[in-house]
């Protein structure tokens, strides 16, 4: 995300942040010189509202889903018409996965990024640190439009060039071990929400 919006922003762009916001979101946004708009859209995120938000300096529209910190699964149908409204006013769709597997109840996880014609304005995050307990190594992926990729390659050239070589072959692992080991593991924690409901 940090690496994003160092590459999207110049100084006073806004970035549409549905609230309540993830804090790092916020953070991330105002280190790039830009500023965080939160709106209050609802726990499924009304497209209208998001809407009546944008201004002539809005880059981004931010979506989270599974919610951090909300833990609300966005329906399908809600991604997809925020998807199209940034597409329709020349917006880039951050879609947070980084919780895509902790899916508990009917509403299923959808990525926007897979919608045909979401290429060129849908920028897709997903994180090993949450489905994988590898939360202290920060390790994850992007998919993005390809007029990103320079200006991110220099961000990422800047700040990190690339992780260690050892999470490198970690995540493999975990990539490789698939839904066999991630299965048990997030039912034992659907098992436990459950308690709390």
């Amino acid at each position: 995300f940090h690496a994003v919006v160092q590459a999207l922003l110049a100084p006073g762009d806004e970035v549409i942040l549905p609230l309540p916001w993830y804090f790092n979101h916020a953070m991330g946004v105002q280190l790039a010189g830009g500023v965080p708009v939160g709106v209050e859209a609802g726990p499924q995120l009304d497209p209208e509202r998001l809407a009546a938000a944008i201004t002539p300096r809005t880059r981004a529209i931010v979506t989270i889903s599974p919610g951090n910190p909300t833990g609300v699964v966005v329906a399908p149908e809600v991604l997809a018409a925020i998807n199209r409204l940034c597409a329709h006013h020349g917006l880039l769709h951050i879609s947070d996965e980084a919780y895509a597997a902790f899916v508990h109840g009917a509403t299923e996880h959808r990525s926007p990024g897979a919608a045909s014609g979401s290429g060129a304005h849908t920028v897709t995050l997903q994180s090993l640190s949450k489905s994988h307990g590898m939360a202290g190594w920060r390790l994850g992926w992007a998919v993005v439009p390809r007029e990103l990729m320079e200006a991110l390659a220099k961000v990422q050239d800047t700040v990190l060039i690339c992780p260690p070589r050892l999470l490198q072959r970690a995540a493999v692992a975990a990539l490789a071990a698939g839904e066999t080991w991630l299965t048990p593991r997030i039912a034992a924690l659907g098992e436990r929400r459950l308690q709390l409901l």
